[in-house]
C-alpha cells in the first residue's frame, strides 16, 4: 500500500505517488476525483507512470 507523500496545510489536497500498474482512471477512482480534474490539476498530457507524483484535490 502506497503512503501519501505530503499533506498540504489545506486538508483538501495532497500529493500521491502513482503505484506500479495504476492508471489515471484507477487513481481517480481510488480518491473519488474526476479524471478531468486530475488531468487539469496536474497538467497531464499522457497516461501516468509509476512513481509519478500527482496533486489530489477534492472534487
Amino acid at each position: 500500500m502506497n503512503e501519501l507523500l505530503l499533506i498540504s496545510s489545506r486538508l483538501d489536497e495532497f500529493l500521491y505517488a502513482v503505484e506500479e500498474g495504476e492508471t489515471l482512471v484507477a487513481v481517480a477512482y481510488k480518491f473519488s476525483v474526476p479524471v478531468e480534474k486530475l488531468i487539469k490539476d496536474n497538467d497531464l498530457k499522457e497516461e501516468v507512470v509509476a512513481g509519478q507524483t500527482l496533486l489530489i484535490g477534492k472534487p
